[in-house]
């Protein structure tokens, strides 16, 4: 018999932490996405090799999930996601950068989302492009100040 349980994980030190819910089987709550999603990514810190073949696995993993999920790159590292300079990936825009390494395809900053006003800033992009997740690429500490 298949798990239909929903699963609720709480990030309790997150910046307004809230449950993330994974559901098996048929949506049991109005929240649920069942058209397509809207993910954004983001390359933050310094650079490092494999970048690009992060953001291709992931569209492939959200054109499996569904044809019809939006993925956008914030050109100019956080401070294009600060300003919300989005390029919707596909596999056209990705098949000159496939296995090149680096963060060429949307740049990136040094910086990383710590301030109130920054993570306020990425809360603000993701609300107004109706994303539902922004995949952060970096190092440690942007992940971590992010979190």
């Amino acid at each position: 018999m298949a798990d239909t349980s929903i699963r609720v994980i709480s990030f309790s030190v997150c910046f307004n932490p809230s449950p993330l819910r994974f559901a098996i089987g048929p949506c049991p709550s109005p929240n649920c996405v069942v058209d397509h999603s809207r993910v954004g990514v983001v390359f933050c810190g310094k650079q490092s090799p494999g970048g690009h073949n992060v953001v291709w696995g992931l569209l492939e993993a959200l054109k499996v999930h569904n044809p019809k999920s939006i993925f956008l790159g914030f050109l100019g590292g956080s401070q294009g996601l600060f300003a919300q300079k989005t390029l919707e990936l596909s596999d056209e825009i990705l098949a000159t950068y496939k296995n090149q390494g680096g963060y060429d395809l949307l740049g990136r900053t040094q910086d990383q989302i710590k301030t109130t006003e920054q993570v306020n800033a990425t809360l603000n992009a993701c609300i107004t492009l109706k994303l539902d997740a922004l995949v952060i690429i970096g190092g440690v500490t942007s992940n971590t100040n992010a979190a």
